[in-house]
């Protein structure tokens, strides 16, 4: 059954040819030298992975230490501390019209600050909601409409 489409069968002397065919095309490999040692040209390629035991144990049975009274620490350095200087207190007016100032100069530039992420101690939970969907939630409380 011969099949017009299908080419003809490889023979050997067609392999032969296509080799020498390739020889030629390729640029000649010249004569160097065999290396004596691969570590003498390449170095040491040994990557070393840290384990566990080389870092500093943060949580162990010593960790209590690192609490212990140290006064030679515990106190502020005198001349480093500023007291002399005599800040009043600031009205919430003041304070907002600073903030808005800051936030202006921010904007210009280019610097976003979230003050949302500055609510310390709250829980997890409320981490997950948004403030609208608070805000719902309140008003549900409340009797509202959501």
């Amino acid at each position: 059954m011969d099949n017009p489409s299908s080419p003809p069968p490889n023979t050997p002397s067609d392999a032969a040819e296509r080799r020498g065919l390739r020889a030629s095309m390729t640029s000649p490999v010249g004569d160097f030298e065999p290396f004596e040692n691969e570590d003498e040209i390449l170095g040491d390629q040994t990557v070393r992975h840290e384990e566990e035991e080389d870092g500093e144990e943060l949580f162990g049975d010593n960790m209590e230490n690192d609490y212990r009274p140290m006064p030679e620490l515990d106190h502020y350095d005198p001349a480093m501390l500023d007291d002399e200087e005599d800040f009043s207190e600031m009205s919430q007016g003041d304070r907002f019209a600073a903030e808005s100032e800051m936030r202006k100069r921010d904007h210009a530039a280019g610097i976003h600050r979230d003050d949302r992420e500055l609510g310390f101690g709250q829980s997890d939970d409320e981490d997950d909601v948004g403030p609208r969907a608070k805000r719902r939630g309140r008003r549900k409380g409340r009797g509202g409409r959501g």
